[in-house]
């Protein structure tokens, strides 16, 4: 059964919103080095470090949900998607990284 224009309208809004967050991340992880560049406060390193490691999985789990819903190589993607639990991740995704970017702010950033 082919996809109708709202579902296709659907796949892509939800891809254009998991690439604005996979940018965020990036942006925040781009401050994180730069802060870190710039401190010589112990405390401050160590939990710049921290930042960047949970910011880092975070884009992991982005580019995961990204493949697993779009495809690649020989793997299909999601036909019909995005899945309920797809949604989830992308909103769990989507509210951690809103957490991380208010430490970042709070360490200095932006």
């Amino acid at each position: 059964m082919p996809l109708t224009i709202d579902q296709w309208q659907e796949r892509e809004t939800f891809l254009l919103e998991l690439q604005g967050t996979r940018s965020e991340i990036a942006n925040a992880l781009s401050i994180v080095t730069r802060l870190r560049r710039g401190t010589q406060q112990e405390t401050t390193i160590n939990g710049l470090q921290v930042l960047d490691q949970q910011l880092r999985a975070l884009g992991r789990s982005a580019n995961g949900l990204a493949s697993e819903f779009n495809g690649g190589g020989v793997r299909q993607g999601t036909l019909y998607g995005p899945t309920p639990s797809q949604r989830d991740r992308k909103m769990r995704l989507e509210r951690d990284v809103a957490v991380l970017m208010t430490e970042v702010e709070r360490l200095g950033g932006r």
